[in-house]
Parts: structure tokens; C-alpha cells; sequence
């Protein structure tokens, strides 16, 4: 009896190993090994060190370090433009320890011409934040409201020069042309000036070089703290907190415009669902952490952590809406 039953056993143990095997092979995905990194990450930046997508792709290397999220040392690429970033992180088709933090002008780029790359070719992860965009001037300035500043474009849209860091059709330049056409001002009309960062637009305004500049309100805190920058306006939904707690919004001086720039994560092309889920859970713990919830406080920006199916469909949106206003700057070439 007992040696019956151990046979029953082991032929039980038997069904079973083929039950698990039949199941490996109909689910390939629930029989794979989870995937983690075995080697150094790289997160590519298309800008230079100190830029806001720098600072950003350091804190966030920072968390996954100190939080321990990611078993295996995340180091940062510095491309210089949009274009060689995305060209390099195209080359990487298929590798998973190579990631990119970008943002909004990820979709606007390939439509401008700024680069070869479309984001479709490439493989967002995930949704990371939002960050306000504000408009100000030197503390010198005869121009004491947004409203005041658009009144002096309607009267004349080269009579006064907005400078902004990055590239032309980007948040910072939608920032100011959106309340403007708002106004019945063409668009296009606007004088700016495209510097290759804000902290650059900044020291332009500070020697009057321009009258004012665009800037996620985060590249704002400090000269406005300072005395350096009067802010004018902000393109947020409501009044951000100190110490734009006296800066009106857009909407406020009659102008129904929000406009933020979003930032992003993700890889190259070809990337595995498993993969992309353990990338999709990183940043899930992350955005959970003390650290960034502190970083998006102090920053005034907002948290709009999403995952891969939901990024691709929010792309989506934004390349139709993107489309729209770049046309009406002239700047769409495909």
C-alpha cells in the first residue's frame, strides 16, 4: 500500500511537471524568468548638464540609488541636441539598460524637423510629471501684468522680444504665443529668441538684452525669491503656491490658457513586455517615495505618473494637438 501510494505520488508530481510545462509553453510570459538589469543603466539627456532634463535625470538616479530600486549603477549621457540624443538611443534598438528622460518635445521635434527620430520608433515607459510655465520680466520692467504684456502685442507682436531655452514650438514658446493668439495676435508674428537653456534666457532678461522670458515655473523659484525676475503670469489651471501665490493665472487676466512642459521616461525600440513592466514598476515606486513627491512640491509641478499603454495613448493626443498650434507658427515640415 505504501508503495502504491508513493507510485501514485510520484505520477502525481509527474501530471503535475507536464500540467506547468503545457502551461510554460501557452503562457511564454508567466514561464520566463522576471527580467532585471545585469548591467549598468544609461539615461541619456539630450542637453547639457545643468539643464532642467539633466537635473531631473539625476534626481532621478539619485532615488534609485539611495532607494535601492534598481540593483545595478545608473550613470548619465549628456548628447547635446534632440536630434543626436534620439539618434543614439535609436541605435540602441532593443536594449533595455539604455534609457532616455525627455520631454514634450519628444512629439513636437520630429513634426519641426528637429529631429530624424519619431517617438514611435522609440519606446516610452512612462509619464513622469507636469511642470507650469511662467512669463516674466526684469523687475525694471514699465509692464506690470500678463494682461499689459498682451495688450502690447496686440498693438505691435515684434515690439517686444520673449527668449526661452530650448527650441522653437516647445512649452516654453507655446507658453506665450497661446495667451497671444488667445488675444488675436498671429502667432507667428511673435519676436522670440531661443536660447540653448532657460538659465541662459534668464541672464538675457537680468542685463535687458530681452523684455522677458518663458520658464517652467520650477526655473523661475529662485529669481523671483531673489528680486531678480518679476512673474507676470502662469499657464496653470489655478494659482500655484508661495511663492506664486501673488502671480495670477492666465485664465485670471482673461486669458483661458494652460500649458505645461511634461516630462517622460523611456528606452529605445524594441523593448520586451517584460521589460517594459519592470521599467512601468520603478517608476511606480518612485513617484511613491518622499524624495519625489518633495522634488515635485518644491519644483510646483505635478505628478502625472502613467504607464506604457496609457503614455503611448496620452502621444498620441498630444502629437494632434501639437500639431495644431505648430502650424499655426509655420513651423510643421512634415
Amino acid at each position: 500500500m505504501v508503495g502504491h501510494a508513493l507510485k501514485k505520488g510520484r505520477g502525481a508530481s509527474r501530471l503535475a511537471a507536464l500540467a506547468l510545462l503545457g502551461a510554460a509553453w501557452a503562457f511564454p510570459h508567466a514561464a520566463a524568468a522576471e527580467w532585471a538589469p545585469t548591467e549598468p543603466v544609461e539615461i541619456m539627456v539630450h542637453s547639457r548638464p545643468g539643464s532642467a532634463p539633466d537635473v531631473l535625470a539625476r534626481f532621478i538616479q539619485k532615488i534609485w540609488q539611495e532607494e535601492k530600486l534598481v540593483p545595478v549603477p545608473v550613470t548619465i549621457n549628456n548628447q547635446p541636441v534632440i536630434s543626436v540624443g534620439f539618434a543614439w538611443l535609436k541605435q540602441q534598438e532593443g536594449n533595455p539598460h539604455k534609457l532616455t528622460v525627455s520631454s514634450t518635445s519628444t512629439v513636437g521635434a520630429p513634426m519641426t524637423g528637429q529631429s530624424e527620430v519619431h517617438w514611435r520608433e522609440l519606446t516610452p515607459i512612462s509619464l513622469l510629471m507636469s511642470e507650469y510655465i511662467g512669463l516674466a520680466v526684469h523687475p525694471d520692467s514699465e509692464i506690470k501684468t500678463g494682461a499689459e504684456f498682451i495688450d502690447r502685442l496686440k498693438q505691435d507682436p515684434r515690439s517686444l522680444s520673449i527668449g526661452f531655452g530650448g527650441s522653437r514650438g516647445n512649452p516654453n514658446h507655446t507658453g506665450i504665443v497661446l495667451p497671444a493668439q488667445k488675444a488675436g495676435v498671429n502667432p507667428a508674428d511673435v519676436k522670440v529668441v531661443v536660447y540653448s537653456s532657460g538659465a541662459e534666457a534668464r541672464t538675457a532678461v537680468l542685463g535687458k538684452h530681452i523684455d522677458a522670458l518663458t520658464n517652467s515655473a520650477s526655473g523661475l523659484v529662485g529669481p523671483l525669491q531673489d528680486g531678480q525676475l518679476r512673474v507676470l503670469a502662469i499657464a496653470a489651471p489655478e494659482r500655484l503656491s508661495k511663492p506664486f501665490q501673488d502671480v495670477p493665472t492666465w485664465k485670471e487676466q482673461g486669458y483661458d490658457v494652460v500649458d505645461s512642459n511634461w516630462r517622460w521616461i523611456g528606452g529605445p525600440g524594441g523593448l520586451t513586455d517584460e521589460q517594459i513592466a519592470y521599467w512601468e514598476d520603478v517608476v511606480a515606486k518612485m513617484v511613491e517615495t518622499d524624495a519625489w513627491k518633495e522634488m515635485v512640491k518644491a519644483d510646483h509641478a505635478v505628478t502625472t505618473y502613467r504607464k506604457h499603454d496609457e503614455t503611448l495613448a496620452f502621444f498620441e493626443e498630444q502629437e494632434t494637438t501639437m500639431r495644431g498650434v505648430l502650424d499655426n507658427l509655420g513651423l510643421i515640415t512634415k
